[in-house]
């Protein structure tokens, strides 16, 4: 008898880390599609870039004790570890190379800004130079290198516009860009060390200062990695649950199977032998159900004690806060706004799916065929131009900076530059900020109504989630109002609910295997609305930084189970640009990550934290919202109607639906 308890518990464990790490990271990882030659030595050195970082911020605590630190001069003062920063400038110059390499090959709308950026960085460097007098001057190394880098980055673009990737094309651009920096940076250092200045931490916290910018996107899909690693998590959990006593209990494999491929539209073979339910085309019978099954056996499963032991601990945590009046408790003023936005996103869940139906795009056009399956394997692909999209100020800042600071060291035109930062300042004020985010959020939405009408599937309850939930949380301050809503709340009410619809299937006969599944893992999302930012908790223990240690997370997160989009390209984004500009965002996110992190302040390059944070409330929240949602519809009986081919007749049947719990 124990060693099959212990055999079952092996299992458990085995499908649960399986769940949680193997299948998402297969799934999601880099992987050779066919890449041109070249490109998989590329990726390795991006890797071991990406490696290195991640190593220096978890042994950030220790490099500043072990090693001694100089302090920059200027208006903020930083004390690093001095010889770390040679490695710093290397990954900075990894990150240019890979973007800019990427840019060879895409539409002139993205290539025109990047390689602008790289150009203005390469000048921006070469100023630096002041010459051996420190009396400026166009003709000093440093300034005259830079020029030709930039000059060769250009004429490379031109060249190879219309070519395909070649691995020389990193190779020259990194020679380009590496050179002009070097010359730049170590003539810089040669000038300020008579004069008994170390300006090469000055010159690190000027560069990073000045990019810093162009992390946000990467640390706000960071943020929401962290909550996708709770939905994943939560899946796990359950999943784990249901592994079976032996295998001759009832036959079935560990999980239920998805009634519709993570992708495809047509109806498959779906059997939760658990529950009984056979669903194929659209055509269902019932055998003995979950209730005949605990009959049978005696006791209830195992799925019944999990759901009430979770709904009791929901229960004790919210009285327990309440009863302690511990900040986390939600005020009652934030209740209506957050079941408010909870019935909003899934009063457009209907919407949509009404315009599937009239669009007859899908063979499967019921509400039902959007399962959190689908939900998870498209977020990767949209992430990102969410995250550019939230945060589309920033670059048109990093290039008046860098084009402001470009004229005041070359001695072009002051004038000019001083416009330039009093544009800086306009574009970072509150209301331009808050305007340019809620016109971005109403863009999601309307991008979701178009593919739900184009018949696509789970993208649009994605942009849903996300337009809504920005679009709440940026227009009141434009119009002067205020709507209350927190994380804490949405957290008590997807909980509440969670157990009324469990009471509302029990009373109807309905709440089998299949159900109390989906419901177990609404209710650890519930747990997780609230509370994901735990599991970076092993990490803060040995950063000593919360906020360090929850961003960290999100970026490997989305690095090892986060390239799925790099499978396939188009023309305009063929598949080795699209893994060159992946690479390049996490590398630089990371850099950045770790040049903070070894400072001790995370304002140093920009705030990463309030990014994170951002991703995780705005964006997290509101993909665990579409999740539950999900879980939810997913128990409810459905009509499923199937869009035969031309000719035919449509079959309809109605049959819970299966409960999608892998990735």
């Amino acid at each position: 008898m124990n060693r099959i308890r212990n055999s079952r518990v092996a299992r458990g464990l085995s499908r649960f880390l399986g769940m949680l790490l193997v299948e998402p990271i297969r799934a999601g990882r880099l992987r050779d599609t066919g890449w041109p030659a070249g490109l998989k030595t590329v990726v390795v050195c991006a890797t071991v870039a990406f490696t290195l970082a991640v190593a220096i911020i978890v042994a950030s605590p220790f490099l500043r004790a072990l090693l001694p630190l100089t302090v920059s001069t200027g208006a903020v003062t930083l004390s690093l570890p001095r010889i770390l920063l040679p490695l710093f400038f290397l990954l900075v110059v990894v990150s240019v190379a890979l973007v800019q390499t990427a840019v060879l090959h895409v539409r002139w709308l993205v290539a025109i800004p990047v390689t602008l950026i790289t150009a203005l960085l390469l000048l921006f460097l070469g100023g630096l130079d002041r010459g051996d007098g420190m009396g400026g001057g166009l003709f000093v190394p440093g300034k005259l290198v830079a020029l030709l880098a930039v000059a060769g980055i250009i004429a490379l673009l031109l060249v190879r516009r219309r070519r395909g990737f070649a691995w020389g094309e990193f190779a020259v651009v990194l020679t380009l860009v590496g050179v002009s920096a070097t010359v730049s940076i170590a003539r810089t250092a040669a000038q300020s060390l008579p004069f008994g200045i170390d300006f090469g931490p000055t010159t690190a916290s000027l560069m990073m200062s000045s990019l810093g910018s162009l992390a946000a996107p990467a640390a706000l899909a960071a943020g929401v990695a962290v909550a996708e690693l709770a939905v994943t998590a939560a899946l796990a959990v359950v999943g784990a649950l249901r592994v079976r006593r032996s295998a001759a209990d009832d036959g079935a494999g560990l999980l239920p199977e998805l009634s519709a491929g993570r992708r495809g539209n047509a109806p498959e073979l779906a059997a939760d032998s658990a529950a009984g339910v056979h669903v194929t085309a659209g055509e269902s019978t019932a055998s003995d159900g979950p209730a005949q099954l605990s009959e049978r056996r005696g006791r209830p499963g195992i799925l019944l004690w999990a759901f009430l032991a979770l709904a009791a601990l929901l229960a004790a945590d919210i009285v327990t806060r309440y009863a302690s009046n511990a900040a986390t408790a939600p005020p009652p003023s934030a209740y209506p706004g957050s079941v408010g936005l909870i019935a909003l996103i899934a009063a457009g869940w209907a919407g949509l799916a009404m315009l599937r139906r009239a669009g007859r795009r899908t063979r499967i056009v019921d509400t039902a065929s959007v399962t959190t399956a689908d939900l998870l394997g498209r977020l990767n692909a949209i992430l990102f131009p969410v995250a550019a999209a939230f945060t589309a100020l920033l670059g048109p800042v990093v290039v008046l900076l860098l084009g402001a600071q470009v004229l005041t060291q070359w001695a072009l035109s002051a004038e000019v530059a001083a416009i330039g930062f009093v544009a800086i300042d306009a574009l970072s004020g509150s209301v331009v900020t808050t305007v340019v985010r809620t016109l971005a959020g109403i863009a999601f939405l309307l991008f979701a109504v178009v593919g739900a009408a184009r018949g696509r599937r789970a993208v649009p309850e994605l942009l849903l989630a996300f337009g809504v939930i920005v679009v709440l949380s940026n227009a009141p301050n434009i119009a002067a109002f205020s709507i209350e809503w927190s994380s804490e709340a949405i957290s008590v009410a997807v909980g509440v609910g969670t157990v009324a619809l469990a009471i509302v299937l029990a009373v109807q006969r309905r709440l089998g295997a299949a159900q109390l599944a989906a419901l177990c893992v609404a209710l650890l999302l519930a747990q997780a609305a609230a509370w994901r930012e735990v599991l970076a908790n092993p990490l803060s223990v040995l950063l000593g930084a919360s906020a360090v240690a929850f961003i960290l997370l999100g970026f490997v997160w989305g690095f090892v189970a986060g390239a799925e989009p790099t499978r396939s390209g188009s023309p305009e984004y063929p598949v080795p640009a699209r893994v060159l500009l992946f690479l390049a965002n996490n590398v630089f996110g990371v850099t950045a990550l770790a040049f903070a992190a070894l400072a001790r302040d995370l304002d140093v390059v920009i705030d990463l934290d309030q990014f994170a944070g951002a991703g995780d409330l705005l964006l997290g929240t509101a993909l665990i919202i579409v999740v539950v949602i999900a879980l939810w519809v997913e128990v409810l009986p459905r009509r499923s109607t199937v869009a035969g081919l031309p000719g035919s007749e449509a079959a309809t049947g109605s049959s819970p639906a299966a409960i999608p719990l892998e990735r």
